[in-house]
């Protein structure tokens, strides 16, 4: 029997396709027990969202490279704040708060990718096709996050 959760004048109902149904009150006033199928034909469809997955962000390696900072780089108050096994939930395949504004650039695609379910970057590069191993843009000091769904 499918759940509903009722909220305000619309009811919703996750099924088993990853899909977030949601019908209008008056429509399904008396369809509690009905089969989700029955429902999606006799009950007027009001919208449905994909429901994506999180995705977890974790800084597994940082390098500094002092030799090419000693030749190239000009002095730096501020670098980088990410620790080694710091980690953060990307919800909705959305930056997640506090996280770098650039490594976001490098990883958002495989971010929004993982959320909306797709993985197996270029033909089985990863052990765990729901991931990827992807570094920020730092040429310097450049850290690898390894980014994974999660459930």
């Amino acid at each position: 029997m499918p759940i509903f959760q009722r909220n305000k004048n619309i009811y919703s109902h996750f099924h088993t396709d990853g899909y977030k149904y949601l019908f209008n009150k008056q429509y399904i006033h008396r369809t509690f027990t009905m089969h989700i199928q029955t429902i999606q034909e006799n009950c007027m469809f009001v919208h449905y969202i994909k429901i994506m997955k999180q995705v977890k962000i974790t800084a597994v390696r940082i390098v500094n490279h002092s030799d090419l900072m000693e030749l190239y780089e000009n002095p730096i108050e501020h670098t980088c704040d990410v620790c080694k096994g710091q980690s953060w939930i990307s919800r909705n395949g959305q930056k997640p708060e506090g996280f770098c504004s650039e490594a976001w650039k490098t990883m958002k695609e495989f971010v929004e990718a993982l959320a909306n379910g797709q993985g197996n970057f270029y033909d089985g590069w990863m052990k765990n096709p729901n991931s990827a191993m992807i570094s920020c843009n730092d040429g310097f000091r450049p850290v690898s996050f390894y980014i994974e769904t999660i459930e």
